[in-house]
């Protein structure tokens, strides 16, 4: 399970993300802001991630964002091309990592106003940490 709490995550561990400073101007004027919290691991449906699920639920809320789920990095790029949310933030697992970051550079390369994104790798393990 997650140990932070909900602001500490999306805040003071991700010097990127400022989720407190008004959103709406650094959107397009035409566009509506809309912010996706997304997690992108292989368990994020098991009965066993249930905790990380509702703890990442917790923080979208704290930020105003909707949390959506997908076990691949290709579900997560599909959705992003159709959708084209505003803003993004994206906790993927370790594996998953190049694959969204890859499939995030051909779409911000195909689309021209694609928002902005954050992405944040979990590593549960000191060894992947090492490697990271």
């Amino acid at each position: 399970a997650l140990a932070m709490s909900a602001e500490d995550a999306m805040t003071d561990s991700c010097p990127g993300i400022d989720a407190s400073s008004d959103l709406k101007e650094r959107s397009s004027p035409a566009r509506s802001v809309t912010k996706k919290l997304i997690w992108c691991s292989e368990v994020c449906h098991k009965a066993f991630s249930s905790d990380s699920r509702n703890y990442l639920a917790a923080i979208a809320n704290d930020i105003g964002a909707d949390l959506d789920c997908f076990k691949k990095a290709h579900t997560v790029c599909r959705w992003l091309r159709r959708e084209n949310p505003s803003i993004v933030y994206l906790v993927t697992d370790w594996r998953e990592a190049k694959p969204c970051s890859d499939e995030i550079s051909k779409i911000m390369q195909e689309q021209a106003d694609f928002g902005k994104i954050d992405m944040l790798v979990l590593v549960t393990e000191d060894k992947m940490a090492s490697r990271a």
